[in-house]
């Protein structure tokens, strides 16, 4: 007979001053803000990374933690008479903004991927291993499913870390870890002495305004001037279109990771929408690379240039007012059109027999 064993002592979630209110809840609502908390710290530094499928990566995370704050807000919801916004301490708050505060791009997926999902991890685990296991168990099996998602992350940034070395600024990973040590290693929830605000938004940090790209992709060529002539009678035209057309809507990820930034005071349900949009955007972007690449042609011979001119700086904080036309724009004037005539190019493709072009 197999037993299991723990050394971990079994905690009780409820204490005298909580009345009916578990401990639970209080961790639940920390880690749904540090989980969106990551998710902003995503969108702050996306635009910074080059390689195209590194993007599809970082874009992909973007959703993904989208869905485990889902997971967070449905779990106190299940506590009766429970928010799923009380307010959490200011001391989370430092702590993620001490992780966007990188000197650099690889810094921040450091603080990012390491120094700060790694010890709320830890806090996943401990947590699933002293909780009640009939008690709670709800609340076990989505931690599992988040540290399910995050170990897939994680192996992605080993990989990316193999390809490309970084050893983490020691000012930064010394600031990180004295900002964790005064959350107490999020080992236990935090009382509320002032409330947190979103990250970022007690910093003048800003996205980048270009979005980066390696050098060998931003050649252009003159794809929609030679396209348009022969599009209406010529098929394998149409196909190149297509292709070209859906890689650049890998463009459009980017410019939604600052409708996240700049979002901070729209509801949850708008982050999600945001995000699950973000990620649609940047898979039809590999879908057209992918296309191309079926015909033989790479992303360093068609090129992928940023839209319109290639911008230095730093982008402002959109207004409330600029955030519904940009939404409005991308989701009910191109979005809608395109829906039309993607509708008939796949007719096209059916009906001439391309399946894959098709589909």
């Amino acid at each position: 007979m197999v037993t299991e064993t723990t050394t971990t002592a079994r905690a009780v979630l409820v204490e005298p001053q909580t009345r009916m209110r578990p401990v639970t809840v209080y961790r639940l609502n920390e880690w749904q803000y540090l989980e969106r908390s990551i998710q902003r710290l995503l969108a702050a530094w996306g635009r910074s990374v080059e390689e195209f499928y590194d993007k599809s990566a970082i874009h992909k995370f973007v959703w993904e933690q989208a869905e485990c704050v889902r997971r967070l807000r449905e779990r106190i919801d299940q506590f009766p008479g429970e928010s799923c916004d009380l307010p959490v301490d200011h001391r989370l708050e430092e702590l993620g903004n001490t992780v966007l505060l990188a000197p650099s791009l690889e810094d921040a997926l450091d603080g990012l991927f390491s120094l700060l999902t790694g010890p709320l991890i830890v806090s996943y685990i401990t947590y699933t291993r002293s909780a009640h296991g009939v008690h709670d168990a709800p609340t076990i099996a989505m931690l599992h499913e988040i540290v399910g998602i995050k170990e897939q992350q994680r192996l992605w940034f080993r990989d990316y870390r193999r390809r490309r070395p970084h050893t983490t600024d020691r000012a930064y990973a010394d600031a990180v870890g004295q900002a964790l040590a005064a959350c107490g290693g999020l080992a236990e929830p935090l009382p509320v002495r002032r409330a947190a605000q979103p990250v970022g938004l007690n910093t003048n940090y800003r996205l980048p305004k270009l979005s980066a790209r390696p050098a060998r992709y931003l050649h252009r060529h003159g794809i929609w001037e030679w396209t348009h002539v022969f599009f209406p009678t010529d098929i394998e035209m149409r196909r190149l279109f297509w292709c070209y057309g859906y890689l650049m809507e890998k463009n459009i990820p980017d410019d939604q990771l600052n409708w996240l930034w700049s979002g901070h005071f729209m509801p949850w349900e708008f982050q999600y929408d945001v995000a699950r949009h973000l990620w649609d955007e940047s898979r039809h972007g590999d879908s057209g690379a992918s296309r191309l690449a079926d015909f033989g042609i790479s992303l360093e011979e068609i090129g992928f240039p940023n839209y319109g001119e290639q911008e230095t700086g730093e982008l402002d904080v959109l207004t409330p007012a600029q955030l519904y036309e940009a939404v409005f724009y991308i989701g009910m004037i191109a979005e809608t059109s395109n829906f039309t005539v993607k509708q008939e190019a796949y007719q096209d493709f059916r009906d001439g027999g391309d399946l894959e072009s098709a589909e």
